[in-house]
């Protein structure tokens, strides 16, 4: 063995190109161990002659000697060139091979030629390696240097990691280079993975990438269509934004957003929506009329991290969703999001027209964030000077702690028509009172509620059961409230399920254990409030099953019925609640904490006001930490079938608040 290491070290400063066939030629029956070391004498004599045969025998050697070849691509940069003009397809699977594993990406056109080689399986190992290295590309973006980053770097280590950025951007360059001429022979290698990566760089490519994508009969936008569908990549983000705008692609975009995405592509959707400053994008944007992650009032939305939120509203503003659609959308993130969504939101709002904007406006009210309260008193002022005279605002009575938010004087109630049209922005009091004042003045008030019943849109439909709930009228009503339980629609489900509370009969509470299996979350968290105001031990065996339940307003209203009950199960929820990984059911358990006065779970409240990840809970646990042990649980108001917005908020109990 010993003279065996000689000969090595003897080739290794051997001058004679002979030295590199012998050493070769002897490569081929080695065992593993001469093998290792003819591999390393080959490197070590860094000739062209050997290095060039390393590569031909690539596929011959274990994974030990790829390996240490791989670490020394550097010195085979010079001979891939040549080796990937080979006559034998396996050399240039060998080139493919060795540029594919050891991500040069300044060999990237040597793929790109390869693309148009006679053999199929060339052509497909070709399209592989450029898939792998665009793959490996985007994944080691280096990352960008910050100012307090900067400081405490030494100038040696700046000068690396701008060498390292250059580097980078020279390497994407060279790639997308590769990804546009192979873009451009598609109809020669016909490889869709080339057109899947293409689209990872669209706005890269050159100026013929949509000539190319939007010709007549084009087979590379028949290869992009295929990759638009529901389960598409993240990284087909910003292509899919600018498909909007071209005929070709625009149903095959909308048709995904409707069915519904996965949650990293909505949520890199909502990064790249500072695209849609471009004019050309926002008119794209507006032939959004479906999105199936705003379905059931945005619950999917509001699952997104932060990061993804305070670009929400904006996104939303820019699509053709309806206006009332869009309004109902804009309340919930106003009462459910974290402040910079709530503000978001609520500047969105202000750019939409109708009677309905003012009955949101009216209800922001939250002491934790005055600045939302002042900008819907603004917006009361600007628009309806009437109810919010500017001249409050100038003299400070409206800054948001003395008149509790953007809320108004009660408004002058005559009539029906009038209780009517003012009472979705009224306060659960002023229902209360207007109301027994409207039914004692105004005859006949069943016949008015019945045709508005009757001839209303949606809307209409739930705010009548609400004033007929209000009005003490379920009694009257009671078939209708039957059927509306049936209903094709849940929010009419919904908020009569609601009104079934003030009902006590073998009807109604039918109905109430029937809803309790609804498909729609509202409708059970309804029934569950509703069937806990019998408040009666033989509803604690239906309802303990809601104990598991996926929907946080759900447990919630079961966790808050069984507790009055004094179920054990019931607790341990609230306690799984509070380390629930869906925030919304952490704040849902503070909700319950504060409600019922759980002084017991003050300690936890105050840790979670300053270790939980969610800004969110964090900023309504510190909020009641103060005040906890002051709280008191008893005297709940009756609850009222909806608050707010009637389309989408039936009952104040199985609405968590999360503002």
């Amino acid at each position: 063995m010993a003279a065996g290491r000689s000969v090595f070290d003897m080739l290794r400063v051997d001058p004679d190109p002979a030295a590199d066939a012998a050493l070769l030629s002897a490569l081929e029956g080695a065992d593993l161990a001469t093998a290792q070391a003819v591999v390393e004498t080959l490197l070590t004599r860094n000739r062209k002659q050997g290095l060039l045969g390393l590569v031909q025998s690539f596929h011959l050697l274990d994974e030990a000697m790829r390996q240490s070849i791989l670490i020394e691509w550097e010195r085979l940069f010079g001979v891939l060139r040549e080796a990937s003009q080979s006559r034998l397809d396996q050399t240039r699977l060998n080139v493919l091979d060795i540029i594919r594993r050891a991500r040069i990406y300044r060999a990237a056109y040597l793929v790109e030629v390869a693309l148009r080689h006679r053999s199929s399986q060339v052509r497909l190992a070709a399209a592989n390696t450029l898939c792998r290295l665009a793959d490996e590309l985007i994944q080691t973006v280096p990352v960008p240097i910050g100012d307090a980053d900067l400081a405490g770097l030494a100038p040696d280590e700046v000068r690396q990691r701008t060498r390292d950025l250059e580097a980078h951007v020279e390497d994407r360059r060279q790639l997308v280079a590769a990804i546009d001429a192979a873009l451009a022979s598609f109809d020669l290698h016909s490889q869709p993975q080339v057109v899947e990566v293409a689209l990872w760089f669209f706005d890269e490519l050159s100026l013929a990438f949509w000539p190319l994508m939007t010709a007549p009969g084009s087979r590379v936008a028949q290869a992009a269509i295929r990759f638009l569908g529901r389960g598409m990549s993240p990284r087909l983000v910003p292509f899919a934004m600018a498909a909007l705008h071209f005929s070709e692609f625009r149903p095959h975009v909308l048709r995904a957003l409707a069915e519904g995405t996965n949650v990293a592509f909505l949520e890199e959707w909502l990064c790249q929506s500072w695209r849609l400053a471009q004019p050309k994008l926002a008119r794209a944007a507006a032939g959004v009329r479906d999105l199936a992650c705003a379905a059931k009032h945005g619950g999917q939305l509001l699952d997104l991290p932060p990061r993804s939120q305070r670009h929400l509203a904006r996104w939303l503003a820019c699509t053709g969703l309806a206006p009332s659609y869009k309004i109902e959308l804009f309340q919930e993130l106003i009462h459910r999001g974290h402040g910079d969504l709530r503000r978001s939101a609520l500047w969105a709002l202000t750019t939409l027209p109708g009677s309905q904007v003012r009955d949101v406006l009216r209800g922001v009210d939250d002491p934790e964030d005055p600045e939302a309260a002042r900008i819907a008193q603004r917006e009361m002022a600007r628009r309806w000077p009437a109810e919010m005279p500017i001249v409050r605002l100038l003299a400070g009575q409206g800054s948001g702690g003395d008149t509790g938010g953007a809320a108004v004087a009660p408004p002058a109630v005559r009539t029906f028509d009038e209780y009517w049209a003012a009472f979705d922005g009224m306060t659960e009091e002023q229902r209360l009172l207007l109301g027994q004042q409207v039914l004692r003045d105004v005859p006949l008030i069943a016949s008015h509620l019945g045709r508005r019943w009757a001839d209303g849109d949606d809307r209409e439909q739930v705010r009548a059961i609400r004033v007929i709930w209000v009005l003490g009228l379920t009694e009257e009503f009671g078939d209708k409230l039957y059927q509306a339980c049936h209903d094709s629609r849940p929010e009419i489900r919904s908020t009569a399920v609601a009104a079934l509370a003030s009902l006590k009969n073998a009807t109604s509470h039918r109905l109430l254990r029937r809803a309790l299996n609804d498909e729609d979350n509202r409708v059970q968290a309804n029934a569950v409030e509703a069937l806990a105001s019998i408040n009666h031990e033989s509803v604690a065996e239906e309802l303990m099953e809601k104990l598991s339940s996926p929907d946080n307003r759900v447990q919630a209203n079961a966790v808050k019925a069984l507790l009055k009950l004094g179920v054990r199960e019931a607790a341990e929820t609230l306690l799984k609640m509070l380390k629930h990984a869906n925030r919304l059911h952490r704040v849902s358990a503070l909700w319950l904490i504060e409600r019922m006065g759980l002084f017991a779970l003050a300690s936890r409240v105050a840790g979670m006001a300053s270790a939980d990840p969610d800004p969110v809970v964090r900023r309504r646990a510190a909020a009641m930490a103060g005040h906890l042990p002051a709280s008191a649980g008893g005297g709940e108001p009756p609850p009222e079938p909806g608050r707010g917005d009637p389309a989408h908020e039936p009952e104040p109990c199985a609405e968590i608040p999360l503002g």
